[in-house]
């Protein structure tokens, strides 16, 4: 059941569907999986090693897709935690139920000795533009792991 005896939330903004959002805090950095359905898995690994620009690496298995955040920290640290950065507008990374489907994040960092020891994650995933064509539910870009 939904809010007010039997509503559901529907959020929308700029002209997409928010279909899931969530925050998790990763202790030791560890892979955070999100699944939004039985063949629909997204896995975010987190990655601070050197002193290049944030960027984002990514490869699928079969039904999921695995985002490594690289660098997604700032240099200032206040009082050891790293203000949020992240991907702020919608970046297609796949379909959802034969829907474009959307990824925004922010990330921050509490830091020990100089090193992220806990990452705060927020993320949110959009549906998009109803597909004509296409499959049901797949990622879209990076690198396959099962030969395609």
């Amino acid at each position: 059941m939904g809010l007010n005896g039997g509503l559901q939330k529907e959020v929308e903004v700029n002209g997409l569907e928010l279909l899931d959002d969530g925050r998790i805090i990763s202790a030791d950095n560890k892979p955070v999986t999100v699944k939004l359905a039985e063949n629909l898995t997204i896995e975010f690994r987190f990655n601070y090693s050197g002193e290049s620009e944030p960027s984002i690496d990514s490869n699928h298995q079969e039904n999921k897709l695995i985002l490594t955040l690289n660098n997604f920290q700032s240099d200032i640290v206040m009082g050891g935690t790293t203000p949020s950065t992240g991907i702020l507008e919608p970046i297609l990374i796949g379909t959802y139920n034969y829907r474009e489907l959307y990824l925004i994040f922010d990330i921050s960092s509490v830091i020990q000795d100089q090193d992220p020891v806990v990452t705060n994650l927020q993320y949110n995933f959009y549906l998009g533009d109803e597909l004509n064509e296409g499959k049901l539910d797949e990622f879209t870009g990076g690198e396959s792991d099962d030969g395609e």
